[in-house]
């Protein structure tokens, strides 16, 4: 295995770490309550997988993007919420159900929208060589997010004051592993990035994550309290499902790894405004209150 291959592999240990102790925070009932609010779950599937993905095909269909652009776009628009979004949710005001609710959701409907993306992609390209099953697009969910996620509402609901004690450090200690491994990532796969920099990458991933913002923020149940919720959500895409995709079809284009990994920075540097709009219109809201 390729330096870059263990970077990617201590990425992808550092996010099941982030799911475990999310799940060590949460509760069956959090995981599941957006499968009993049909409508909530409608409009947040329409943000993610509906949308975004309509705004992927009709760039990649109208922009000359280079290969690896194209492919991690419609990945990206394809791929569930990452993992880490429940503490990038809770600084936002967000509730932690909610967020958890989200992330169950969305991976569960990804199972079925993720192969049937795909084939729409393959007809609008006149290919037949586009494909992946639902048993392959199940066993990834499962093993990235699932699995650690019910491991983790286990042990909370077996030893909910182990898990409360544990579950901080864990996340603390996710986070750092993934900063050590995504900083000697981005220096390893910087000449990909650079050969990719004369195009529209970059503005092609800002304008994903501001879309992404955008809708989430826009369809989100104004009743709601999931609001930063959705739109971060819909920005930001699991980057282990988005290699996934793309490996599966596209093996041999190596510069897919760069353009997600640009996406992750370029989501997460942005969030960051939207996070403070979003503390300054609650702390005005809360004084006219």
């Amino acid at each position: 295995m390729t330096f870059a291959g263990l970077l990617i592999l201590a990425i992808k240990a550092s996010i099941l770490l982030m799911v475990l102790s999310i799940g060590m925070s949460s509760t069956l009932q959090d995981a599941t309550a957006m499968f009993r609010r049909p409508r909530l779950l409608l409009r947040s599937a329409l943000a993610m997988y509906g949308v975004m993905f309509v705004f992927a095909v009709v760039v990649v269909q109208v922009l000359d993007l280079h290969p690896a652009i194209e492919i991690a776009l419609v990945a990206l628009s394809l791929s569930p919420i990452p993992p880490l979004l429940p503490k990038k949710v809770l600084h936002a005001g967000g509730p932690m159900p909610a967020a958890v609710s989200l992330v169950t959701a969305m991976s569960v409907l990804a199972i079925v929208i993720v192969p049937l993306g795909i084939a729409f992609v393959d007809l609008l390209a006149t290919r037949r060589d586009l494909s992946m099953p639902v048993s392959r697009v199940a066993m990834v969910i499962v093993a990235m997010i699932l699995a650690p996620l019910a491991v983790g509402i286990g042990v909370h609901r077996a030893w909910p004051r182990f898990a409360d004690r544990v579950a901080p450090p864990l996340r603390r200690a996710a986070n750092i592993s993934l900063g050590v491994a995504v900083i000697p990532l981005l220096v390893v796969i910087w000449p990909r990035i650079a050969a990719m920099l004369p195009t529209a990458m970059i503005l092609v991933l800002v304008l994903f994550a501001v879309v992404g913002m955008a809708v989430g923020h826009v369809l989100a149940d104004p009743a709601e309290s999931h609001r930063e919720v959705l739109a971060l959500s819909t920005s930001a895409r699991h980057p282990g499902m988005a290699l996934a995709i793309a490996g599966f079809n596209f093996p041999d284009e190596r510069g897919v790894i760069a353009v997600v990994a640009c996406h992750v920075i370029i989501s997460g540097v942005l969030a960051i405004p939207y996070l403070k709009w979003q503390e300054k219109r609650a702390a005005r809201g809360a004084s006219t209150a």
